[in-house]
């Protein structure tokens, strides 16, 4: 038998082998063998965001994410060791229940990111937007708002009491209604005494100038 014979036998055998099953080149084994499609992982949907660097002289950078069903709390820590190098980034991930009880994590965000972000957060996950307006918002609500009247706003919920105790908020008040700028002087001329208290007693001294004392 040629060498050429020989070739074709040996292909014919081959054939009939792989037809009947019992051996397979690796390109029917390659058809057999299809891998499943791995599916990409789905992103949880992302409802607020929010970023920054803490104030100044620190430049650690901090990063809140909430979720429909948890919050994400980032941390990066620019703090070089001895080898030149900074610490390893970190993270707090927590249900919302257990962000809304949780006055440690929410006082590092307020210290780093702010009140407004703080309170955008609550926003989202309690849908309580009323008294976590930003604070310019809040302030010109305020403004329409006779003394009595922001009295009562104190005793609606403790947020609302808290952040009614804001200077932030009689700072733009008293600049708002009487045009004073508050500074060093004035704070000298009341000392201990809350920008508040300083707005009440204009407001005093406003009401007593509007009374005709003369047709009494």
């Amino acid at each position: 038998m040629t060498s050429y014979q020989k070739s074709i036998h040996h292909y014919s055998n081959f054939k009939v082998l792989e037809d009947k099953g019992t051996f397979g080149s690796p390109f029917t084994q390659r058809a057999k063998t299809t891998k499943k499609k791995t599916e990409p992982p789905t992103l949880k949907k992302k409802i607020y965001c929010v970023t920054g660097t803490a104030p100044a002289p620190c430049k650690d950078f901090f990063e809140l994410v909430v979720h429909v069903d948890e919050v994400i709390f980032r941390k990066w820590r620019v703090k070089f060791n001895k080898n030149g190098k900074s610490g390893v980034p970190s993270e707090d991930r927590m249900n919302h229940e257990r962000f809304l009880d949780s006055d440690v994590v929410q006082g590092e965000i307020e210290r780093n990111l702010g009140g407004d972000a703080l309170h955008m957060a609550v926003g989202h996950i309690t849908q309580d937007w009323l008294p976590r307006l930003p604070i310019k918002a809040l302030t010109n609500i305020t403004s329409y708002l006779e003394l009595s009247d922001i009295s009562r706003l104190h005793q609606v919920c403790s947020v609302f009491n808290k952040r009614l105790q804001q200077d932030e908020i009689w700072n733009d008040l008293l600049s708002l209604h009487f045009e004073i700028i508050v500074d060093e002087n004035l704070r000298a001329k009341n000392p201990r005494k809350s920008l508040k208290w300083i707005y009440r007693q204009e407001l005093i001294k406003m009401k007593e100038n509007e009374i005709d004392w003369d047709n009494i």
